[in-house]
């Protein structure tokens, strides 16, 4: 798949995977309630330096399926959740976590979590920036009680895992990097 222009829709995922996908190839504008949303397997999505991935209220990339790698040379936006969330669905005994070999980012990633983690995601390898923004209740006073979104720019979830993370960039937010499980090397020179 190749968009070099706009894809969009208001109300739900601008496109929604629950197949097999080769290359997803993004230099233009794909925008809905969420952005990408993945159940099936994706090889690779590429966002090039003029591409807009954006969610107006949900999540950018969602991803409860697998997929290979994710390159963002553009900007992964999103006004409401995460710009990037490997998920984890089902309870209990039966549950199906994401699975994201590498993220490999030299634009920006940003949203109230830039990059939440509750699945498995091999490397995150950071040239750019990825930041975590606090958004409020309306009104617009940001206090303890009126965070709607925590402002973390890489969220590692209870359970979940990520092999390296490699900063030469910014990671910034409230908390830039919040981690309740396992980061197995995390190098930063940024």
């Amino acid at each position: 798949i190749t968009n070099n222009g706009y894809i969009s829709d208001s109300g739900a995922n601008a496109i929604s995977n629950n197949g097999a996908i080769g290359t997803l190839t993004n230099s233009g504008t794909i925008i809905g309630e969420y952005g990408i949303a993945n159940y099936g397997s994706i090889t690779s999505i590429i966002n090039s330096s003029t591409g807009l991935i954006s969610a107006t209220s949900g999540t950018n990339l969602y991803n409860v399926g697998s997929i290979s790698a994710i390159t963002n040379n553009g900007t992964v936006r999103s006004s409401g959740y995460a710009a990037i969330y490997n998920a984890v669905r089902g309870s209990g005994t039966i549950t199906v976590q994401g699975f994201i070999g590498a993220v490999t980012n030299s634009g920006l990633i940003s949203g109230g979590t830039a990059i939440y983690n509750a699945g498995t995601i091999g490397t995150i390898n950071n040239s750019g920036t990825i930041q975590g923004t606090v958004k409020a209740e309306s009104g617009g006073v940001i206090t303890p009680e009126t965070f709607t979104v925590a402002g973390i720019g890489v969220s590692n979830d209870l359970g979940a895992t990520i092999g390296q993370l490699i900063n030469s960039g910014v990671i910034s937010g409230h908390t830039a990097i919040f981690n309740a499980s396992s980061i197995g090397t995390l190098n930063n020179s940024g």
